[in-house]
C-alpha cells in the first residue's frame, strides 16, 4: 500500500491536455444545473438488528438517475463515520452491511451503466469503456466519474 510519502514522490510521464481544466470546470458547471434530487426509502428484507439498509437515488450529469444502497448503523447515535464506495470496472455495487455493523454508515453507489442505474444508459459490457470515446463531451466515462 502506498504511503503519503510514496505519493508526495510520484511522478507522472502522463502529460494533462491543454483543455483539460477547463474541461472539468465545464463538467463541474454542468452537474450544477441538475437538481440532486436525493432520495432514501426504507428496504426492510435487507435491514436486521444492527444495520437499517435503504435504497439510495439522485440525478447526475445528463439527469441520469443513480442508484445506490444506503447502510446506517441500528446501534449506537451518529454522527458516524462515512464511507462511499464506487464499484471497479468489471464489478457491481455490493451491499456492505459489514461495515453497518463496525459503526460506519455506508454508500454504496451503482454508477451509470451497472445494475441498478442502467435503465437509461446502458452500453453493456465492454462497452462502457468505449462507448462514446470518439469525443471528450460523449465518452460514457465522464459520467461515471460525475456520478
Amino acid at each position: 500500500m502506498a504511503t503519503s510519502e510514496d505519493l508526495e514522490k510520484f511522478v507522472t510521464q502522463v502529460t494533462r491536455p491543454q483543455d483539460f481544466e477547463s474541461f472539468w470546470r465545464n463538467v463541474l458547471a454542468e452537474l450544477r444545473e441538475v437538481p440532486l434530487e436525493p432520495r432514501v426509502s426504507p428496504v426492510p428484507l435487507r435491514s436486521n438488528g444492527e444495520v437499517h439498509v435503504g435504497q439510495a437515488t439522485y440525478r447526475s450529469l445528463g439527469g441520469l438517475e443513480i442508484a445506490a444502497w444506503y447502510c446506517v448503523p441500528a446501534r449506537g447515535h451518529g454522527p458516524f463515520p462515512t464511507i462511499i464506495h464506487f464499484p471497479g470496472y468489471k464489478g457491481e455495487p455490493a451491499l456492505r452491511r459489514e461495515w453497518g455493523r463496525k459503526g460506519v454508515v455506508t454508500l454504496t453507489v451503482a454508477v451509470r451503466g451497472k445494475l441498478r442505474s442502467n435503465g437509461q444508459f446502458n452500453p453493456g459490457y465492454p462497452g462502457l469503456l468505449t462507448y462514446g470515446i470518439e469525443s471528450p463531451d460523449t465518452y460514457g466515462y465522464r459520467g461515471v466519474i460525475s456520478d
